[in-house]
C-alpha cells in the first residue's frame, strides 16, 4: 500500500516538473550560465573500434559510427541561458568535406539546466538480463590475460555488482539468465535486497545463447510490474552472438520496438572483443535505447563513473528536426542521428539521454556553386517531455560573410569545427571499412585521405581530446596497408 501511495504522488509531479520547465527530476536547476549536458541515444562510444584496432583487427563499418564519436566529446554551443530540462540552439560553420568541396554545416547542440550536483534520479525497475551462455566465459577464476582484456562473463558479473550497488530501497530488481534457457532468478524486489548480490555471484555458464527468450522473458516481466517504479529498464549484458531462437537484428528490433511502445527502454552492454556491432548498432536507435561497449575490467569503473546514473535517465522522447535551409542552398547529408543516413530535411531522434557532455547533430548544407553567401537555416524542432507534453522550438543561423581562415574555413562557435571534424573522419572511416571488404586498395587510398583531414583538423583545434582520434585513424591505415583481418572475434 505504502508503495502504491509513493508511486501515485511520485508520476503526476514529474510530469508537472516538466511541464512546467522546471528540473524534471525534482533537482534545482543550475545557475545562470552553467548547464550540464544531455545526448541522443544510440552507440555511446566508438570502444569496440579501439579495441579491435588495439588486437589487431580492422573494425567493421558497424563500429564507427558518428553518434558515438559526438558522445564521447563535449560539444556545447553557447547562447541564451538553459530555462529547460532540454535546450537546443544551433550555429553555422563553412569548411570542405574530405573531396575538398566546400559545403555549409549546421550543428543543433544540447543540454540541459538539470543540476547533478542536487540531481535526485527517479526511481527504477531494473532487470538485469544476463547472457550465461558459453561464449560469454563465466569461469571467473581464470586469470585476465596481460593485456588487459578479459572475458565476457567477467565484465557481466562485475558491472551487474556495480549497478546492483547503486540501487536504492525505492527501485526495484529483477533478474533474468539465459543461455540454452532462460530463467527468472527473482522477480521485483527491493534494491537494496541482500539477494541480488547473492544471486549475481552464483551465475555460471548455461550452454548456448538463447537471447530471444532472455529478451522476452525481460520485457514479460517489465510489463507485469509497470508502475513500480517511474523508469522500466532492460540491462542486457551479453556478447551479443545469438544462435539459438531469433539470431536477425530484426528479429531482435522487433522484441525491442514491442518494449518501447510499452514504455520500457533498453540499455545494451556489448561485452569482450566478440560482440556483434551490427546488433548493437540496430538495437540502440530504438525508443529509449542506448548502447556500451567494454572489453576491459577498467572499463567497468570508467563507465559507471563517466555514464551512471544518466545512462538510465531519459530527458526527452520523438525529437524532430526539421531544416529549411536559405535559397539556393539544400540539406546533404546529416551525422550524429541515431539509424539514421539520409539527406532529409526531416530527422528524428528517438531517445535524449543527460549526460556529462553536451551532444550535438550536425547537418550538411550545398549550395549550385561554391559561393556561400547568404548561406543560412532555420530549423523546427519538436519533442515530448517524460509526461508526454510536446515542447516545440525554432532556430535560426544565417552566415554573415565572414571571412575564411588559411583553410578555407569559418565556425561560428568553436564545437562546430569539432563536429566537422569528427564527421569527416569516422563517417569516412566507416565507408573505408565498407570498401576494405571488396577493394581493400580503395580503402586505403580512402584512409589516406581521412588521415591527412584529421591530422590537420587536430593541429587547428588543439584539442588535446583529438590525439586519440588521430591514433584510431592512422592506426586503421596501418592496419588496412598490412591486410589484418576484419570484423570480431566471431566472425560470421
Amino acid at each position: 500500500m505504502k508503495n502504491t501511495l509513493v508511486r501515485s504522488l511520485v508520476i503526476p509531479l514529474l510530469a508537472l516538473s516538466l511541464s512546467t520547465g522546471c528540473s524534471a527530476f525534482g533537482s534545482a536547476s543550475l545557475g545562470t550560465g552553467a548547464e550540464f549536458g544531455a545526448t541522443p541515444g544510440g552507440v555511446k562510444d566508438l570502444s569496440s573500434a579501439r579495441d579491435l584496432v588495439a588486437n589487431g583487427q580492422v573494425p567493421p563499418p558497424s563500429a564507427l559510427l558518428v553518434e558515438a564519436a559526438f558522445s564521447e566529446h563535449d560539444l556545447p554551443l553557447t547562447g541564451t541561458p538553459c530555462v529547460r530540462t532540454l535546450c537546443l540552439r544551433s550555429a553555422l560553420g563553412i569548411a570542405p568535406d574530405l573531396d575538398g568541396k566546400q559545403s555549409g554545416w549546421l550543428q543543433i547542440g544540447m543540454s540541459s539546466n538539470v543540476d547533478p550536483a542536487t540531481y535526485g534520479r527517479p526511481t527504477i525497475h531494473a532487470i538485469l538480463t544476463v547472457d550465461v551462455s558459453g561464449s560469454m566465459g563465466w569461469d571467473l577464476s581464470r586469470a585476465d590475460s596481460g593485456s588487459g582484456y578479459t572475458t565476457a562473463g567477467r565484465l557481466a558479473y562485475l558491472l551487474a555488482n556495480r549497478i546492483a550497488g547503486q540501487l536504492t530501497p525505492g527501485d526495484s530488481v529483477s533478474l533474468v539468465t539465459y543461455g540454452s534457457s532462460v530463467s527468472t532468478v527473482f522477480e521485483s524486489i527491493a534494491g537494496d535486497d541482500p539477494m541480488i548480490v547473492t544471486e549475481i555471484n552464483r551465475l555460471k555458464t548455461n550452454g548456448s545463447t538463447n537471447m530471444e527468450a532472455g529478451l522476452r522473458r525481460a520485457y514479460e516481466i517489465a510489463s507485469r510490474h509497470k508502475g513500480v517504479a517511474v523508469e522500466s529498464r532492460v540491462f542486457l549484458f551479453s556478447d551479443e552472438q545469438p544462435n539459438v531462437g531469433a539470431t536477425t537484428a530484426t528479429e531482435f528490433q522487433s522484441i525491442v520496438g514491442n518494449g518501447a511502445s510499452d514504455g520500457i527502454g533498453i540499455t545494451l552492454f556489448g561485452l569482450g572483443l566478440g560482440h556483434s556491432n551490427e546488433l548493437t548498432e540496430r538495437l540502440s536507435h530504438l525508443r529509449g535505447a542506448n548502447a556500451f561497449s567494454l572489453a576491459k575490467q577498467q572499463d567497468v569503473d570508467a563507465l559507471m563513473q563517466d555514464s551512471w546514473p544518466w545512462m538510465a535517465t531519459p530527458l526527452a522522447y520523438d525529437l524532430k528536426v526539421n531544416v529549411t535551409p536559405t535559397s539556393g542552398f539544400t540539406v546533404t547529408q546529416n551525422y550524429g542521428f541515431p539509424g539514421v543516413a539520409t539527406s532529409s530535411p526531416s530527422l528524428d531522434v528517438a531517445t535524449v539521454f543527460l549526460s556529462k557532455r553536451k551532444g550535438a547533430l550536425l547537418v550538411q548544407l550545398g549550395g549550385t556553386g561554391t559561393n556561400l553567401t547568404g548561406l543560412g537555416a532555420s530549423s523546427q524542432l519538436g519533442y515530448n517531455n517524460l509526461s508526454g507534453q510536446p515542447i516545440s522550438d525554432s532556430l535560426s543561423s544565417v552566415y554573415s560573410g565572414n571571412p575564411l581562415d588559411a583553410r578555407n574555413m569559418y565556425f561560428q562557435q568553436p564545437s562546430v569545427g569539432k563536429t566537422v571534424a569528427l564527421a569527416m573522419m569516422v563517417s569516412n572511416m566507416h565507408k573505408a571499412a565498407e570498401l576494405y571488404r571488396t577493394s581493400p586498395t580503395g580503402a586505403v587510398s580512402l584512409m589516406e585521405k581521412v588521415v591527412t583531414r584529421i591530422v590537420d583538423d587536430a593541429a587547428a583545434l588543439a584539442d588535446p581530446t583529438f590525439d586519440r582520434e588521430v591514433k584510431l585513424a592512422q592506426d586503421v591505415l596501418a592496419l588496412m596497408k598490412k591486410g589484418a583481418p576484419q570484423g570480431d572475434l566471431y566472425p560470421r
